[in-house]
Parts: structure tokens; sequence; C-alpha cells
């Protein structure tokens, strides 16, 4: 007996924004990775669209470049 995979069915309508949703909502985002080409990249386009951004990687060294 094997389990049953979520579908794409599933998952639309949970993360739809309705008009009015955000108003006066501060955003925020916790980048893991973020010492990386990707994380770190993901981490710099969110802080530019406005977003409070917490950045995390094992490597603090690489860490340091992003933030």
């Amino acid at each position: 007996m094997g389990c049953a995979r979520p579908s794409a069915a599933n998952w639309t309508g949970m993360f739809r924004a309705e008009p009015g949703n955000f108003t006066n909502q501060r955003r925020a985002a916790l980048v893991t990775g973020a010492g990386g080409a990707l994380g770190g990249s993901t981490a710099v386009r969110l802080a530019a669209d406005g977003h409070d951004v917490a950045v995390l990687d094992r490597d603090t060294a690489s860490l340091e470049g992003t933030a």
C-alpha cells in the first residue's frame, strides 16, 4: 500500500492572493543556503522587491558575501 501523491489540483487555491489580502502587511522571507549562487541571488531579489529578508547558510564565510 502506498501513499497518495498530492496533485496540483489540491494546491492551486491554497496560495491564491485575493485583492486586498496583502495591504499594509510587511512581507518577510527566510532564505536558506543564501551563501550560494541561487540562494544569494534569491535573497538579493527579495530584498530589492521590498521584503524583509533573513539569510542562513552553514558556511558563514560565503554568507558574508550575500549579507
